[in-house]
């Protein structure tokens, strides 16, 4: 016997649930072959968001933005500048580096932003156009002075709660080199605020690093340039980067966040399941307010790989709907979900697995390690073929298995016992006859 492991590699060409087989050659001596093939079911998830730098001019930051970003695999980084034609529907999420500026000012970039609702995190530094960026967004306003600018270290507030953030970043930030914020006056708007401006050894009531969420769009503000430095420092320090790009990366998590607005959802409980477990369906419907409704019926329909389609009508719960279909066959399926409401037709798509249990094909040894604990949890002995004989002696010692006499009694009409009747029947004839014969009667 032996034990090797083949890395393969398989190239993921669409989002979905996809099915693999695996298959063994089979070998000239080798007497059972259910093992030899093997089915996995795999989902690939298109979770990638497409993230847009756009700065107004070739910056330290934009290097360690983009190294904290591209380490998860989700995000697809690209840098861009103010002076090249940009098309900013094709991204998801956008950071805007001392944006707007004097020379550019992008007001018709913010336009295309707003109307699409793309959420942006501005990082505001010497190049802003402050007038211009208090216009563009309504966390904070700043009313600078000749372009003059701070070094300021941060100190975090206590209670933020919009993400999480790791705790040894209050005292990693007390040693961090200063950034560089625009010198004014503050305002803050509508915003929760992360961090907070320490300038020398004064904790300010400055933000530093806000979030808001201004005519639905999410929005961030980071108040002051030089994020490289923090970066390079904490490698300095601990040989990694570990705090500097986790805070970047959860503060484009928050932001970049999708929000789900159908009014109509339809999902299963898991997207693979195993061919003994049942598949079951949730679904929600909402009004042009967002407010759980179930009044009209949900036919939902499920279709396999040959083209056979299941036909449901979903249960409705107190406010949802809710459908269990029960077992189905091992393959791929679709489903599609259908609502009439309000004189609009709404509808609703995805698709599942089911995969065979293999269980006994691929485990072909007895797991007598197994055996052993389960006859120790009840109380029980494993015995092997040749200790069989012990068996009356171990029931014997163990006391947990005693003689018992049982007493039964059974009643039944005379009318079961034939002869009985008979011998009766014979009897009285004769007493009748011999009473004939003497003169009795």
């Amino acid at each position: 016997d032996f034990f090797t492991t083949v890395e393969v590699t398989l190239e993921a060409r669409q989002a979905g649930v996809q099915r693999y087989r695996f298959s063994l050659s089979r070998l000239a001596d080798e007497a059972s072959t259910a093992n030899n093939t093997r089915d996995i079911f795999v989902e690939v998830l298109d979770a990638r968001q497409k993230i847009l730098l756009l700065a107004h001019a070739p910056h330290p930051d934009l290097a360690a933005i983009r190294r904290a970003l591209e380490q998860r695999k989700n995000y697809e980084v690209e840098v861009a500048f103010a002076d090249q034609p940009i098309d900013v529907a094709a991204y998801d999420f956008v950071v805007l580096h001392q944006l707007p500026s004097r020379k550019y000012p992008i007001q018709g970039l913010l336009a295309q932003m707003d109307a699409r609702k793309t959420p942006r995190l501005f990082i505001v530094g010497a190049q802003t156009d402050l007038a211009r960026f208090n216009e563009a967004q309504s966390l904070l306003t700043i009313r600078g002075n000749g372009g003059q600018v701070n070094d300021v270290t941060a100190w975090v507030q206590p209670d933020f709660d919009l993400f999480t953030w790791d705790e040894r970043l209050a005292a990693e930030l007390k040693v961090w080199p200063p950034l560089q914020a625009p010198f004014g006056e503050y305002g803050l708007g509508d915003a929760e605020v992360l961090l907070w401006q320490r300038i020398g050894k004064v904790d300010t009531q400055y933000p530093l690093w806000a979030f808001g969420e201004p005519g639905g769009v999410r929005t961030g503000v980071l108040a002051a340039e030089g994020l490289w430095r923090w970066r390079l420092f904490e490698y300095l320090q601990h040989q990694n980067h570990e705090l500097t790009d986790g805070l970047l990366a959860k503060a484009v998590q928050y932001l970049s966040v999708k929000e789900d607005k159908r009014r109509f959802r339809v999902r299963v409980t898991k997207n693979i399941f195993d061919e003994n477990e049942r598949i079951v369906f949730d679904g929600e419907l909402y009004n042009p307010s967002y407010e759980l409704v179930n009044e009209p019926d949900v036919t939902l329909t499920v279709r396999d790989e040959s083209g056979r389609e299941y036909t449901w009508v979903m249960d409705k719960t107190e406010k949802a709907y809710r459908l269990d279909a029960g077992i189905l066959p091992v393959g791929s399926y679709t489903f599609s979900a259908r609502v009439q409401y309000s004189g609009e037709m709404l509808t609703a798509t995805g698709r599942f697995s089911v995969q065979p249990v293999q269980l006994e094909a691929f485990a072909t040894t007895a797991d007598h390690a197994l055996l052993r604990r389960l006859a120790e949890e009840y109380g029980g002995q494993l015995l092997y073929p040749d200790q069989i004989d012990e068996i009356p002696a171990l029931l014997e010692q163990s006391g947990k298995v005693k003689p018992v006499a049982y007493a039964s009694t059974r009643t039944r009409s005379l009318l079961h016992h034939k002869w009985l009747f008979f011998l009766i029947l014979g009897l009285l004839s004769l007493e009748w006859f011999l009473r004939r014969y003497f003169g009795s009667y």
